[in-house]
């Protein structure tokens, strides 16, 4: 069904649609020994059973949806293949193209993938539009589909995840833009007035140095501006986009995107371009990165994210995510 943002949503069949022999715990979703009659499948068998679901959702003309942590990761990359949402299986709902302010939604991460759209080439034929990974964060151990490393007591709320300005973060072993020469970041968060002077909330780098970073600047009366970074690691000269005449108020939900088109760096807030430059980046290697302060464990921020989201290509503006 069309989405709020252009995009169609993909249609899910739930774990919970299909009744297995066996019980399953309510936040991992395999069979449990502690309850009555349960018993914990191999893992060769849990990697057939998500097989097995995923070839007939596949044959009943729907996606499937995978529980990361049952299925291996062979089931994993089908479901990527085939454009189908990987879902936590403790999480009740996948992230809506239309997000609200601190929307309710139970304990577990969404890693969704969504329907690309398609658009039309010069000579009228169609061409599908690189997908949008969707990380909305619930949970702080659980992000994307991967155990995360988690630093301080970063806490689950109804709204995100809220880190305390002093030492909460979480680290996530991966980076969903790893490979792509042009890219998109978004994220929905929340400041809180009182926190740190200079604060980094995302922070992506990979093994060679190349690095990214989303962070803002806090003034004593509860401002915060955008600051993004980009370098091409420890020879290059990076790029900082700053400005602090345009300020917003904290306490309040916004959308930020860093995106970057092969050629030109820029950042937005709640869909408008503030700053852009010119920087060559070629793009990421494997890596990983963190949330709520730098890799390097300094630079904590103080509020809540709610929602990341990844694209292996630069949005034009209006389909960035924004809020009124």
């Amino acid at each position: 069904t069309p989405g709020g943002d252009g995009r169609h949503a993909c249609r899910m069949m739930s774990l919970a649609q299909v009744r297995p022999p066996f019980p399953l715990h309510p936040s991992c979703c395999r069979p449990c020994a502690d309850t009555p009659g349960g018993s914990r499948l191999p893992r060769a068998a849990q990697s057939l059973l998500g097989w097995l679901l995923l070839a007939a959702s596949l044959h009943a003309g729907q996606p499937a949806t995978v529980a990361a942590s049952q299925a291996g990761p062979e089931t994993a990359a089908a479901s990527a293949t085939q454009g189908t949402p990987i879902t936590h299986p403790a999480a009740g709902a996948l992230a809506s193209s239309g997000a609200q302010p601190a929307p309710v939604i139970p304990p577990g991460t969404t890693a969704h993938i969504t329907t690309p759209d398609t658009t039309a080439q010069a000579n009228g034929s169609p061409q599908a539009a690189p997908a949008t990974l969707i990380w909305t964060l619930s949970t702080p151990e659980w992000i994307g589909g991967q155990a995360t490393e988690i630093l301080g007591r970063p806490q689950a709320t109804e709204g995100g995840i809220h880190f305390d300005g002093k030492g909460d973060a979480v680290i996530v072993p991966s980076l969903p833009i790893a490979g792509a020469r042009a890219f998109t970041i978004e994220v929905l968060f929340r400041p809180d007035k009182g926190g740190p002077a200079a604060q980094r909330f995302v922070h992506l780098q990979d093994e060679a140095t190349r690095r990214s970073l989303i962070e803002l600047r806090l003034d004593e009366r509860g401002n915060w501006w955008l600051d993004t970074f980009l370098s091409a690691g420890l020879k290059g000269r990076g790029l900082a986009l700053i400005d602090p005449r345009r300020i917003h108020p904290a306490d309040t939900w916004a959308w930020v995107a860093l995106r970057y088109d092969g050629k030109t760096l820029s950042h937005h807030v709640n869909g408008v371009q503030e700053l852009a430059a010119d920087y060559d980046f070629p793009g990421f290697g494997p890596g990983r990165l963190s949330l709520g302060a730098r890799l390097t464990r300094v630079h904590w921020f103080q509020g809540t994210l709610r929602e990341l989201r990844f694209t292996p290509a630069a949005l034009p503006q209006d389909r960035l995510q924004r809020l009124p």
